[in-house]
């Protein structure tokens, strides 16, 4: 029951029992604000940054199970109804908490991994899969085989782990074992493991997990320009038969690799039955994929060999096209590259037939990327037809307005220069859009937004010594800055798209990254930190003065009057306000080892930092001591960073765009009171 306020109460008793009852009530219905703009008392920031949505992706490797197709697709998992006999039907997209390498399916288990961990996807609802479990491994997972219960994880370092997998939901170690050349794939039996390593095949007794036995080895025959002994690097099981791939160094060429089968009938003393090329390789080893009706499965290219006779085997090349991976459901074989699934059907031996292709959906390996508004303009390289032979740079223009559902609204191709590839760097001014590449430039007009037109193109000469090598660019003042690690800076003249100039260059330095205002040019060097460089003539560049910092391979931003300088060991803050005596206010490290930095950019007083393992954040509020603050680490091959207030935005060559959030400070509305 009230009581009736008497007289004599004072004003700041009633004024602190009016403030207790808007607080308890919380904002409840019924409260009423005594002032139209109510103070905020912000709380602590948070230090995680959180994904809000994405577009796009490359494929990775496919499993096949049960009419389903399961695919890697940016850092989602696609699923794929494939019962039909034309085109696939798409059934779902999980996106998964990174970016999977898919290996195997047993029984209702999939199997996939990402750097150093093994992940055991839930099929027993084959359109929703789940992850059930989860293991770290001592280092990258390279590859793995699955018989059982167990698990054999190859590793990067070269190592052998086995997990035991009875309860998916807790994998335990079973053992290890290290051999005394580095392993590079494994084929298992219940009892026996074979190891393709760099210098021979070994058969491993495998019965007890804890205590791997050396039983026997075969050492291929020597080959390649120096005569020496292969590398094994894939090997699979045909019975009785170890099928491996050795690869030979050959000068100049590549390496030479070829497909032995080996008879395990004595496996302490293998014997060699016979052996035929699959070609030579400038980048990257053929694995065998499968084994499967009498047939081996190789990849990549694709190629089908023969093992009916296992004394004569016979080799055909079904497209050669380079393919990260390949399932097969006999007789067909579902390949994936970056930008594509291809389909076969090998039913009829003598003609194997292409059925069907599904592309990645857009932005398909993105470069580079910016942000205009509620836009997100992302840089991509396109192969084109017949793949691989060259590719075309294309600008994708992105509604990121719904952060969880971006949608693509226009991809522009952009003209292609002879000789050159794709442009690969991108900087913003106004209505402007530059993009930089090896011997070009592009100067596109956003007046229209969401259609951007191409103004001009630039292409070096043949005879010109400019050494455009398409490193980062700035634009500013009717100018476009072009960094170059081996020719210096450069200065364009882009006040007439139709006609853009060289107007100077200094050649001193080796430049990795450029900024610009007014008549200076702030470059990063490795020698020598942040150079500051009179610009008002670009024909005769001068050194005003240098800021040395710790760390090479550096990236710079600015905000106002302070340039943010990211290197391989952290963020160090500049002060610009006098040119000559720019001076390192504060720094912070990554708080880890050393880092390849790709790309720094501040929106507001925070600074990210894209490295090659992840997105740095860094709150430079006190510019004399900037910290680190949060960090996302599921990246897989970022090249482009672009923010606006908490938005940040990753182009990722494996994942598409990915948009990521700041959360924003928790806030606390506390009414006042008026009279």
């Amino acid at each position: 029951m009230f009581k009736r306020l008497r007289c004599g109460q004072s004003l700041p008793r009633i004024a602190c029992a009016m403030l207790l009852l808007a607080c308890l009530a919380g904002g409840s219905a019924g409260s009423v604000p005594v002032q139209a703009a109510p103070q905020r008392v912000a709380q602590s920031d948070t230090s995680v940054l959180e994904r809000s949505g994405g577009l796009g992706g490359a494929f990775g490797a496919p499993v096949v199970a049960d009419g389903r197709l399961y695919l890697a697709e940016g850092l989602a998992l696609a699923v794929l109804d494939i019962t039909g006999p034309t085109a696939p039907r798409r059934v779902s997209r999980i996106l998964l908490p990174e970016r999977l390498t898919l290996h195997q399916r047993v029984g209702a288990l999939l199997l996939g991994s990402a750097a150093e961990r093994l992940y055991l996807l839930d099929l027993t609802q084959r359109d929703a899969p789940a992850v059930r479990g989860s293991f770290g491994a001592a280092a990258p997972i390279r590859q793995l085989k699955v018989v059982g219960e167990r698990v054999y994880l190859v590793l990067y370092d070269g190592t052998l782990q086995i997990v035991g997998i009875a309860n998916p939901a807790a994998p335990q170690l079973l053992g290890s074992y290290a051999s005394d050349t580095a392993v590079y794939d494994v084929a298992a039996t219940a009892t026996t493991l074979y190891l393709a390593t760099e210098s021979k095949l070994q058969i491993v007794d495998a019965r007890d997990p804890a205590a791997l036995v050396l039983i026997g080895s075969y050492t291929p025959p020597p080959g390649g320009s120096e005569n020496s002994a292969g590398t094994v690097y894939s090997v699979a099981l045909s019975g009785n038969t170890a099928l491996i791939i050795v690869s030979c160094y050959i000068r100049i060429a590549g390496s030479a690799e070829w497909l032995y089968a080996i008879d395990l009938s004595n496996s302490s003393a293998p014997t060699l039955r016979s052996g035929v090329s699959v070609g030579v390789r400038l980048n990257r080893s053929t694995e065998i994929v499968a084994v499967s009706a009498g047939r081996a499965i190789l990849a990549s290219p694709l190629q089908v060999v023969d093992l009916s006779d296992l004394d004569a085997l016979q080799v055909s090349e079904v497209s050669d096209h380079t393919y990260d991976g390949a399932a097969v459901q006999y007789p067909f074989v579902y390949a994936v590259a970056p930008d594509t699934l291809d389909v076969f059907d090998l039913a009829d031996r003598a003609a194997p037939a292409p059925l069907w292709s599904l592309a990645a959906a857009p932005p398909s390996q993105p470069i580079a990327l910016t942000f205009r508004d509620e836009l997100a303009y992302v840089l991509t390289s396109t192969p084109t037809e017949p793949r691989p032979s060259s590719y075309i740079g294309v600008l994708n223009v992105i509604d990121i307005s719904n952060r969880r559902e971006p949608q693509l609204v226009k991809r522009l191709t952009l003209p292609t220069v002879p000789g050159a590839s794709p442009p690969s760097s991108m900087a913003l001014e106004g209505d402007r859009l530059y993009l930089g590449g090896y011997q070009q430039l592009h100067v596109l007009d956003l007046r229209d937004s969401r259609n951007p037109v191409v103004l001009g193109t630039f292409r070096e000469q043949p005879d010109d010594e400019f050494g455009m090598q398409g490193g980062p660019i700035f634009g500013a003042g009717g100018r476009l800055y072009m960094a170059s690690s081996s020719s210096g800076l450069h200065i364009f003249d882009v006040s007439d798209p139709a006609s853009v100039r060289l107007l100077g260059q200094y050649r001193e330095l080796v430049v990795s990254d450029v900024q610009a205002a007014g008549s200076l040019a702030y470059v990063a060097t490795d020698s020598f930190g942040v150079v500051a460089l009179d610009a008002a003539n670009p024909a005769a560049l001068s050194q005003l003065g240098s800021v040395p910092l710790a760390g090479k391979g550096r990236r710079l931003a600015r905000s106002g009057e302070l340039l943010l300088a990211a290197s391989t060991t952290g963020l160090s803050v500049i002060s610009l306000a006098e040119p000559r005596g720019s001076r390192l206010l504060g720094s912070a490290l990554y708080g880890r080892t050393e880092e390849d930095v790709v790309a720094v950019t501040a929106a507001g007083a925070y600074a990210y930092v894209l490295t090659s393992s992840g997105l740095y954040l860094f709150d430079f509020t006190d510019p004399e001591k900037p910290a680190l603050s949060g960090r996302y680490s599921a990246l897989s091959n970022p090249r482009g960073l672009a923010a606006t207030g908490p938005l940040v935005g990753v182009a990722d060559v494996a994942q598409g765009l990915e948009l990521l959030q700041r959360p924003l400070p928790p806030q606390l509305w506390l009414p006042t009171l008026r009279r």
